[in-house]
């Protein structure tokens, strides 16, 4: 390096942005903008001095060639008084046409150097869609990960390991968007013992999934991309942050690979901290519900496109997972979650024939193409679900994958229920590791064996030689038996009909969905399964499922909704206010990720307008302060919905029809409604919504110019009465002095609009005049209420009147 001169400095600079120089010159990387910051900080004119080249060459070479220049320098090729001839103004041999193939000759010896080193300049570009493909990158392109991948999981034919995309290196074609960041994403590498021939072959003949099932519901973790990167294989998946459902069952710990030892991914308490028995149990049978509903959705709801001729119709199509367990059921980060949120793997989606149970040979998901393009031999038979609970037809040769998968996924239910019943998770980690070890009496640990009288190990499984095993059967009926809660009942129950050795006697996914679905309400009626800001208080939700049906008289649906409001008709709450009040169970928000938040997720498809029924016409609308509520104001009610993705209606209001209802406030838990008799008299309704037969007392005040009735969720109330504004307090805002109080503004102004802020604390005036308009900041916390800020700016059309005036 010493004889490159000047040239050293930039050698050096440009080794030390490179990404992975410990895995040597065939990984190391550099992208376009981390050039060009090194370039930033030297000149060109040492290089190319100003009696041969003008200062628009050098821009141009700063535009144009800087991958070019910088790969000459590490080449240690000196020449560049010929970088004129042989590269500039060339189309053929600029940044935009690296990488340059042939053999450069004119390098002389470091033209080797610059068919290696030209890769580091060009990092892969990882492309994302919602057209499945497999993105063919020769084995000397370099990977835009990072860091040194660091293993997180292994198992079946590959390594998952953590990666992180170097900025603009991740592209979604969708959205025709680009990673600005760093990105953390989940790789899993199989390593690939076929030729390139065979690969391109059976890439060709692959039909994918992909786009289908983008379009259906979030519980199913889409991968980002496909990779072949010369002999591997790898799938780039988004990053569960809290790994999987088998190391939330091990309190955070995982099995090292064929070894009793363990070892910790995550401090459980610290991510799961304030689970009560109640609590922890509601919240996974919640989770559970949703991977219930995901799987009904593809075994009944996804549409699959094939243009092939045998497929021309997708009637005769099925779509099965096929390899569920718990280490398939990814886990991320969602603090409105006490336990996060429970996602299913795409890996192991496979399309089936209705005619002959055989998967569709042209349409194979993301799971075939990694043990297609890694296995010498190519299979059509059913590969996937091996393990504990793999089904007992999983070794015949025709199966229907939606009974395998019931089957898988009632053995999981199984071990949630083992893990559950001990209350807390450190003892339902010991619970359930002694009821897996009592399963596996016999060699193997399977939910099926042998029935007595079948002395050899049978070829093809069926009711007559196979039975469920005696320690599940038994732990099934004394846990139903000495369990005096009923939804322990329920579980059981289901469990017996899912698990029937018989395929045609088990029941269905959208059964066990159904079934799960109203498990939470009966576990913990008066506990939330969504965390709370406060994990002291304790209300009340119920959720509908995504990837459910949305028939409305499905027990699901109906379930979840009627166990928590009940409605009350406007008869009985006009005539009968001592009639007793129904809990409306309102959820604390979730709390929403911040923007340095380590979440990594997909993005939202946006909310399903559908999710909120036609109720007739709307007359006003109320989004809470906190963004957890809305509330619509109908001819005779109001409702009220959750503001998450399942849009429940979480409470209804009765009104009288006697009264034109115009205008609503929300600030949970209080509802404030304006409406105008018909003797032109105007009616104000101040609702406690936890008691909703319970009408506040509003204050003598006059209501004559009254346009708007606002409240906070501390019960302060502000009524806008033209120029001034009313304050009054209900017993929860904590004043002592229970008596209104009056804001007034200045008397040329009018009060045009008026709100409270998210807190409570403040309230917005903003009131218009002929010369001014006027914007009031009180702080109302106090008493009296403060005026802390006041701003006003003159009206144009005064200042233009008062000038035509003074130039006549």
């Amino acid at each position: 390096m010493e004889y490159l001169g000047p040239l050293a400095p930039i050698q050096y600079a440009i080794l030390q942005r490179m990404h992975r120089p410990e895995k040597g010159d065939s990984n190391m990387f550099i992208c376009d903008q981390e050039l060009r910051e090194v370039w930033e900080h030297y000149d060109l004119r040492p290089i190319f001095p100003t009696r041969s080249w003008s200062d628009a060459d050098r821009r141009q070479i700063r535009k144009e060639y800087l991958k070019i220049l910088s790969i000459l320098i590490l080449t240690e090729w000196l020449d560049l008084n010929q970088f004129r001839t042989h590269f500039f103004k060339r189309p053929d041999r600029n940044d935009a046409s690296l990488p340059l193939l042939g053999k450069q000759s004119f390098l002389g010896s470091s033209a080797k150097l610059f068919q290696q080193w030209q890769y580091a300049f060009i990092p892969v570009v990882i492309k994302e869609c919602d057209k499945m493909y497999v993105q063919e990158v020769k084995s000397e392109e370099r990977l835009p990960f990072m860091e040194n991948p660091s293993e997180i999981g292994s198992g079946g034919f590959g390594i998952v390991s953590k990666v992180f995309i170097a900025p603009r290196c991740l592209i979604n074609e969708t959205e025709d968007s680009e990673n600005r960041q760093a990105k953390a994403v989940a790789c899993k590498k199989y390593t690939n013992p076929r030729s390139r021939d065979d690969f391109r072959t059976e890439l060709e003949n692959l039909g994918y999934l992909k786009q289908d099932i983008s379009q259906g519901k979030k519980r199913i973790m889409l991968h980002i991309a496909s990779i072949v990167h010369g002999n591997d294989f790898m799938i780039i998946l988004p990053l569960a942050e809290l790994r999987d459902l088998e190391v939330f069952l091990r309190y955070g710990f995982e099995a090292k690979e064929n070894t009793r030892e363990e070892m910790m991914v995550y401090d459980f308490e610290k991510e799961f901290p304030g689970l009560t028995p109640p609590v922890l149990q509601a919240a996974l049978f919640r989770e559970l519900t949703h991977i219930a509903a995901a799987l009904v959705w593809l075994h009944e709801n996804l549409h699959v496109e094939e243009s092939m001729d045998s497929y021309s119709s997708n009637i005769n199509l099925y779509c099965a997972h096929m390899d569920l367990k718990t280490d398939n059921i990814l886990i991320t980060r969602d603090m409105g979650s006490w336990i996060g949120k429970f996602m299913l793997s795409d890996f192991g989606i496979a399309v089936f024939d209705k005619r002959t149970d055989e998967m569709a040979p042209r349409l194979q998901s993301i799971h075939d193409v990694g043990h297609r393009l890694t296995s010498r031999t190519h299979q059509n038979i059913v590969n996937g679900g091996r393990g504990p609970y793999q089904p007992p037809e999983v070794e015949n040769q025709k199966v229907d994958g939606r009974k395998c998968d019931v089957w898988s996924f009632s053995c999981i239910v199984c071990d949630v229920l083992k893990f559950a019943l001990y209350g807390t998770a450190v003892e339902g980690k010991r619970g359930l590791e002694k009821f897996r070890k009592e399963r596996s009496y016999g060699g193997d640990d399977y939910f099926y064996e042998s029935t007595a009288n079948t002395t050899a190990e049978p070829s093809t499984r069926h009711s007559s030689n196979t039975e469920l095993k005696k320690t599940i059967r038994h732990w099934l009926d004394t846990t139903s038996s000495n369990s005096p809660q009923q939804w322990v009942k329920d579980c059981t129950e289901m469990l017996r009909k899912a698990l029937m050795i018989d395929p045609k006697s088990r029941m269905s996914a959208k059964r066990v969905m159904e079934t799960l679905s109203v498990l939470p309400s009966l576990i913990a009626p008066g506990i939330s399964v969504r965390r709370l800001t406060d994990p002291t208080t304790v209300p009340v939700v119920a959720e509908p499922l995504e990837g459910a049906s949305t028939d409305p008289v499905g027990p699901c649906l109906e379930t979840s909704r009627l166990s928590t409001s009940k409605l009350i008709s406007t008869e009985d709450f006009a005539q009968n206010v001592s009639h007793t009040p129904p809990t409306f169970p309102l959820p604390s928000p979730p709390l929403k990720p911040t923007q340095n938040s380590p979440i990594t997720s997909r993005p939202s498809d946006g909310p399903d307008k559908e999710n909120i029924p036609f109720q007739g016409r709307v007359t006003s609308i109320a989004l809470s302060a906190n963004g957890d509520h809305i509330a619509l104001l109908y001819t005779n009610c109001v409702r009220i919905y959750l503001t998450d993705e399942s849009q429940t209606s979480v409470a209804t209001v009765p009104l009288s029809l006697k009264i034109e209802w115009r205008n609503i406030c929300k600030a949970s838990p209080y509802l404030t409604v304006l409406g105008i008799e018909r003797s032109l008299q105007k009616t104000v309704l101040i609702i406690d919504i936890r008691e909703p037969t319970r009408i506040i007392n509003v204050p003598p005040i006059s209501k004559i110019r009254m346009s708007k009735v606002l409240v906070t969720s501390q019960g302060i109330i502000a009524f806008v009465c033209g120029k001034q504004i009313i304050l009054s307090y209900t017993p929860s805002a904590g004043c002592s002095n229970d008596g209104p109080e009056t804001l007034m503004i200045d008397r040329e102004n009018t009060i045009n609009e008026a709100a409270f802020g998210a807190s409570g604390q403040w309230l917005c005036v903003w009131a218009t005049g002929a010369k001014y308009d006027h914007c009031y900041f009180w702080d109302v916390t106090k008493r009296p209420p403060s005026l802390d800020g006041k701003g006003y700016y003159e009206k144009v059309s005064y200042r233009m009147r008062h000038f035509q005036q003074a130039t006549k």
